[in-house]
């Protein structure tokens, strides 16, 4: 389905996957292209796509790392 909803999500904290705290930005989406900016700021950075779609589906892409 369509492209409904997009968000960037990323975190800079190091540590166990489920006590990072993430932060989740709009993404913009043009058709069936998505993109993002990333997170202003120095330091590691892990961040990945976030999109729901007109039928309520979600699914995420792999994550990237990205040494700032």
């Amino acid at each position: 389905g369509a492209i409904r909803e997009a968000w960037v999500c990323s975190t800079t904290d190091g540590g166990p996957w489920q006590k990072r705290r993430w932060t989740r930005q709009p993404a913009r989406v043009d058709g069936s292209r998505v993109s993002a900016a990333l997170p202003e700021g120095g330091g590691p950075l892990v961040a990945f796509l976030a999109l729901v779609d007109d039928r309520g589906c979600r699914v995420s892409s792999e994550h990237v790392e990205i040494d700032r």
